[in-house]
């Protein structure tokens, strides 16, 4: 997988209850919000997770501020705090005339907090290529956005830095320069360097772009 330069140690990704943790320490209105039921199956191994995936909790946008930009911002003021080095390419263009969530993650979030009862799911993500892409057993997959991605970096920076640089691509949403071009791009963070960006990439570039980690969702059938 391009992009991806591994250090010596590769730390694991933090455990349900450690990510839940830090979800109420930076929002206090989700305490106790998790679907108690699967997070009971998660803790006691007893949830079926698709190969190299892990559980991740990934809260509404809506319990930090009233619009997916507006929430992905207060995210980075977060990931600049805990990472020390944070770089948004995109800086004062990241309004809803810029960015916006592709339908299809958009609903596939909404059926699991339907299915889970809760404005924080528990979903198994994991860091695959196009190329790598594919259907586990009993699952479907699907892109994350840069929110939910922001979420990841923020909950697991460990294991994000453990890999030295690694860009990941957000398929789940979609970025556009309406005051100067046409042209659709992609989100992507990108650790390089000790330093975490925010940028976007032209789609037009998506076929050069197989070997590329992208985050990645998986919902049960």
């Amino acid at each position: 997988m391009r992009s991806v330069a591994m250090s010596e140690t590769i730390h694991r990704p933090e455990n349900i209850g450690e990510q839940l943790v830090k979800l109420y320490k930076r929002f206090p209105l989700i305490a106790g919000d998790a679907n108690p039921d699967l997070l009971q199956k998660i803790e006691k191994f007893e949830a079926t997770l698709p190969i190299g995936a892990f559980w991740a909790a990934i809260p509404s946008w809506l319990y930090i501020v009233n619009s997916y930009q507006k929430a992905l911002l207060k995210l980075f003021e977060f990931l600049k705090e805990d990472y020390g080095d944070f770089k948004n390419y995109r800086e004062g263009k990241i309004g809803m005339e810029y960015l916006q969530e592709t339908m299809e993650k958009i609903m596939m979030m909404q059926k699991l907090s339907e299915s889970q009862n809760s404005d924080v799911v528990m979903i198994p993500v994991n860091l695959l290529s196009i190329a790598e892409e594919h259907e586990s057993f009993g699952f479907v997959s699907f892109h994350l956005g840069a929110f939910e991605t922001a979420v990841l970096l923020l909950l697991h920076r460990e294991y994000f830095q453990s890999f030295g640089e690694v860009k990941i691509y957000c398929f789940g949403d979609r970025y556009q320069e309406v005051d100067k071009t046409a042209v659709v791009r992609v989100p992507y963070f990108e650790i390089k360097d000790g330093k975490l960006t925010f940028g976007t990439d032209h789609m037009s570039r998506v076929p050069h772009w197989k070997e590329f980690p992208s985050a990645i969702g998986f919902s049960p059938l």
